[in-house]
């Protein structure tokens, strides 16, 4: 159902046209990005508009005359234990987050990250990995026992570079899928500590898991508004 209200905006990126949230009067939040724009005018944080509500996205936007774009904030009101609340990320598919996790949002340990942005990491991190094992297996090498070809040796070097180029990325998205939850990040540190203890590394990455499943806070917290678009 299509209605038309006003809001407020909480995050857009001028430079991509991507990842656009307005607050609208009804509460909700409603997603955007540049093709919904019906003025060549720049917006920022705090740009008052007026706009087609159309199910969770905001169409047909346009900036009320009596507000001016007014910068954001570099941080937001500081109350209590209030934090920087980092870069929105946009609604992605899963291949999208994948690749936006490896490049743009390499190292964000800032806001929060919903359950499918890291469940999408993990799955096309498994498929390279499965895929590079598979490939050294099908040319003869065992990586295990050390016993490597030409190709062999080719296929372990880009398996070790690719391990240790995601490494920060997964962190990143365990620790804002802590801020999701309202816990601290803190605790990935506890997590990768506890790998030195065979029994205590078993439990922890059950924990883990089931962390990575449960949804996330629907209200803002102390990280950030809700990453899931609803």
């Amino acid at each position: 159902m299509r209605a038309a209200m006003q809001g407020e905006v909480l995050a857009y990126d001028e430079a991509t046209g991507t990842g656009g949230q307005i607050a609208g009067v009804d509460g909700a939040r409603y997603a955007f990005d540049r093709t919904d724009l019906r003025q060549s005018i720049p917006i920022s944080y705090g740009t008052r508009v007026d706009f087609v509500a159309d199910g969770q996205y905001a169409r047909e936007i346009y900036i009320l005359p009596a507000a001016a774009p007014t910068p954001a904030p570099s941080r937001p009101p500081q109350t209590q234990s209030r934090r920087y609340y980092g870069p929105v990320t946009p609604a992605l598919t899963m291949w999208g987050y994948f690749t936006y996790a490896m490049t743009t949002n390499f190292a964000n340990f800032t806001g929060r990250a919903r359950r499918m942005e890291y469940w999408s990491f993990a799955l096309f991190s498994t498929l390279i990995i499965g895929g590079i094992v598979l490939l050294m297996a099908f040319t003869g090498s065992d990586l295990s026992r050390g016993r490597l070809n030409g190709v062999g040796w080719f296929l372990a070097i880009a398996l070790m570079i690719y391990a240790l180029w995601a490494m920060i990325p997964h962190i990143s998205l365990l620790v804002r899928r802590c801020h999701d939850l309202g816990l601290t990040g803190w605790l990935v540190l506890g997590f990768y500590l506890s790998q030195l203890i065979p029994l205590v590394s078993f439990v922890t990455s059950i924990a883990v898991i089931v962390m990575c499943c449960i949804e996330g806070q629907r209200h803002d917290n102390q990280y950030g508004p809700p990453p899931k678009r609803v």
